[in-house]
């Protein structure tokens, strides 16, 4: 790493980074041996946005600081999660699909959508189907998976599209 002025901040993998990133924010950290260690702490102008714990280059935990709360995370990304579980998911589809006489025997409606940053299902469309009625039937049921907890980047919500495929047997 070097500073703004062209002086080499960390040499023979040792020293403290105070780095701009290219999206303008800055981050500042201590590397040992070349590995990130210690608290990270990336900033928007002078607004501390998050501060990671690194020890021998890896992260332990973090907070994310997103419109005025403080988010906790062990993982870098989380993909949204139902609420029920894939046991309960399983369980909602099964009981509430209706079948229609497939024309190949077995045959799967792949539909995406989007788990928002609350938890709710957004924009969902069939990306492979079967038939007119196979593709209303799986949106029709993929509507009835409400609880959702959302997926979530450095422990900030987000949205994220969510691939299902529902098997008419």
């Amino acid at each position: 790493y070097w500073d703004s002025t062209g002086i080499q901040i960390i040499t023979k993998g040792n020293g403290m980074c105070n780095c701009r990133l290219a999206s303008g924010r800055r981050e500042v950290g201590k590397v040992v041996d070349g590995l990130r260690d210690s608290i990270w702490s990336e900033y928007a102008a002078d607004t501390l946005v998050l501060m990671e714990s690194y020890t021998n280059g890896k992260m332990i935990q973090g907070v994310r600081y997103y419109k005025g709360k403080a988010f906790k995370y062990t993982k870098f990304e989380s993909p949204p999660q139902y609420a029920d579980g894939w046991e309960g998911m399983h369980e909602l589809i099964m009981k509430n699909l209706q079948y229609f006489n497939s024309l190949n025997g077995n045959s799967t409606v792949h539909v995406s959508f989007v788990v928002t940053e609350e938890g709710q299902i957004d924009d969902i469309k069939v990306i492979s189907g079967v038939s007119r009625h196979h593709d209303k039937e799986a949106i029709r049921v993929v509507k009835l998976l409400e609880k959702w907890y959302p997926g979530s980047l450095r422990g900030r919500p987000v949205n994220i599209r969510f691939n299902l495929p529902i098997k008419f047997i």
